[in-house]
């Protein structure tokens, strides 16, 4: 009888701890694949602010006739260019496992994921919003 309760005890214990890793594996899931998607968000929008710092820069070399030669599809293509090859290198960062969560794949559906989003953008870069 003496062992049965022993048993009943320790049988309790190793529930109790399997179960408290269980949840604790599932809850630093949770977190993981939220900071993963807030990295997301944060490099697109880091993406968005470089291409308008980029159209500025241009801009300015205009109006100051710096660099005239240049023509404007070369800087529409390199613009093109920053914008497809910063969406490939985040999808060619993430293994097979997490590309399942990605939200997109190409720019176009990055910006309606950054849209979506834009609560969270806003409260990052602490802009004013309408």
């Amino acid at each position: 009888m003496v062992m049965n309760i022993w048993l009943l005890h320790l049988l309790v214990f190793i529930f109790g701890y399997v179960t408290c890793r269980t949840f604790y594996f599932f809850r630093a899931n949770r977190i993981s694949l939220s900071l993963i998607k807030l990295s997301h968000i944060i490099y697109l929008s880091t993406v968005i602010r470089s291409i308008e710092t980029l159209i500025e820069a241009r801009t300015t070399a205009l109006v100051n006739n710096i660099e005239p030669t240049k023509s404007r599809d070369f800087f529409e293509d390199e613009i093109k260019t920053l914008k497809e090859s910063s969406v490939a290198y985040l999808l060619q960062l993430h293994p097979k496992f997490y590309r399942d969560i990605l939200a997109f794949d190409d720019w176009e559906s990055s910006m309606r994921y950054l849209n979506q989003n834009k609560e969270a953008v806003f409260k990052i870069w602490k802009m004013d919003h309408d």
